[in-house]
């Protein structure tokens, strides 16, 4: 519903298996793992002007509603949080994510971050209320109250918001460029 949003989102998917390969980074759309209905949604409303439609007749809730269905099925929900919102902490916050990460898939249980309200959060800490649309802001102001109500408001820094539970395996993973050398990291 938020076009740089949109875009953004866009520009990570990768809608066919030569782009992805080509690029070697982002989302190949069997990843999102979003049905044959939702890729139909997602290659139907590449362009912003085609969202603004379907988002005007109500089409945007169908995502927030299909992962608040993955919030309340799975076994358990998580949160990691930090003392604050420095990029130290949130440094120390994605080393305990990894760890959280690869200890359940060491266990067998699947992992699946639940970024959006995390980083809206943030966003809003940083930057305000002023960077949301004006029906967003109600949303927020709305959800708020009982968000904070359910994972307290003791640290500020909301690293990430994941589920865990036991599933079928990914259908399709993500293509990974490989680390760049010491060399590579001051060219």
């Amino acid at each position: 519903e938020h076009r740089p949003l949109h875009e953004h989102l866009q520009r990570m998917i990768r809608y066919t298996d030569e782009e992805a390969r080509a690029k070697g980074d982002g989302f190949p759309l069997a990843n999102l793992e979003a049905g044959a209905a939702g890729e139909w949604f997602l290659r139907a409303t590449r362009s912003w002007g085609i969202m603004r439609v379907a988002t005007a007749l109500g089409m945007g809730r169908i995502v927030p509603m299909i992962a608040y269905q993955g919030v309340v099925g799975a076994s358990a929900v998580g949160l990691v949080r930090v003392a604050d919102v420095t990029p130290e902490a949130f440094l120390l916050g994605g080393r305990a994510v990894e760890r959280v990460w690869l200890t359940a898939t060491r266990r067998g249980i699947d992992f699946q971050p639940m970024t959006a309200v995390t980083l809206f959060r943030l966003r809003c800490q940083l930057e305000g209320t002023d960077a949301f649309q004006p029906r967003h802001r109600r949303l927020l102001r709305e959800l708020w109250p009982s968000y904070e109500a359910l994972w307290g408001g003791e640290a500020p820094g909301h690293v990430m918001l994941f589920r865990l539970g036991y599933g079928r395996p990914v259908a399709c993973r993500t293509l990974r460029k490989p680390p760049a050398g010491p060399a590579d990291a001051f060219a």
